[in-house]
């Protein structure tokens, strides 16, 4: 019975490092851009396809939680970040799943941190963006930028049902 006990512990392990090799190679295809393609090559749609340029930020599903973090410069100027989970813990917390917040910041503080990042186009911004900000907590990282900067933005959240 020990050998079993042991065998499935084994198993398990194994398990969760194929899961975190896993989304390394999500995190990496992501960052030069074959996040959701088809084995054509072909890209898929996702949330940020209307807009002109993006970015995915993090990727992660562990344990059945998913989170995605995604950010994208629109037609307008604006920038778009997106964070959206989805799964058990998500629904608990939050009473919906997935759940979504997203920040926006205008034009002119687009402007400020192409400004920041010495950058010349805004096309640029996302993917700068995904060098200097990733992980689980990229998001409220780069709303700390904000204030830090000074620049303003708003937070768009569905009320939390209890």
């Amino acid at each position: 019975m020990a050998f079993l006990e042991r065998l499935s512990c084994r198993a398990d392990k194994i398990a969760r490092k194929v899961e975190f090799l896993d989304s390394i190679y999500t995190n990496i295809r992501s960052i030069f851009g074959y996040t959701d393609c088809t084995e054509t090559g072909e890209r898929k749609g996702t949330a940020m396809d209307v807009f002109d340029s993006g970015a995915v930020l993090f990727a992660s599903e562990e344990e059945g939680e998913r989170l995605r973090i995604e950010c994208a410069v629109t037609p307008e100027g604006s920038l778009r970040i997106v964070q959206e989970s989805s799964g058990p813990l998500t629904q608990w917390s939050f009473r919906e799943s997935p759940h979504t917040v997203e920040a926006v910041i205008d034009p002119a503080g687009v402007g400020e941190l192409l400004g920041y990042f010495h950058l010349d186009a805004a096309h640029q911004l996302p993917a700068v963006l995904r060098l200097e900000y990733t992980g689980y907590e990229c998001f409220s990282s780069l709303c700390d930028l904000m204030k830090h900067l000074g620049i303003p933005y708003e937070i768009g959240e569905a009320a939390i049902v209890r």
